[in-house]
């Protein structure tokens, strides 16, 4: 899979995580959403084999809210509930001047 991401955000993201901005949890979303490109709290649960959907959902919020690196893309029923969801992925940046990084 390839991804298109900025000189600048990756700078971001390393020096968050390498502060200690980004707890270890939300270090496990991200990398999750890099491998998954979009995902539910729920496939995110999952995908990461936690117990339980409250070790996703805050970190999620905070990522969206706090962080600013992750953004609520669409919406779509999960299979376990019938309850609509929301689906995040990591925020794609504007910049034309993307790197290309290959997540192979």
């Amino acid at each position: 899979m390839i991804k298109l991401i900025h000189n600048n955000s990756r700078k971001a993201h390393a020096e968050g995580r390498d502060s200690g901005q980004f707890s270890d949890r939300q270090t496990l979303i991200l990398n999750a959403l890099k491998e998954l490109g979009q995902a539910t709290d729920r496939e995110l649960c999952d995908y990461l084999e936690l117990p339980d959907m409250n070790c996703v959902r805050p970190r999620v919020t905070e990522l969206i809210k706090k962080h600013l690196q992750l953004e609520e893309c669409g919406t779509r029923c999960c299979p376990c509930t019938g309850k609509i969801v929301r689906v995040v992925r990591i925020k794609p940046w504007a910049d034309r001047n993307q790197l290309e990084i290959n997540y192979a």
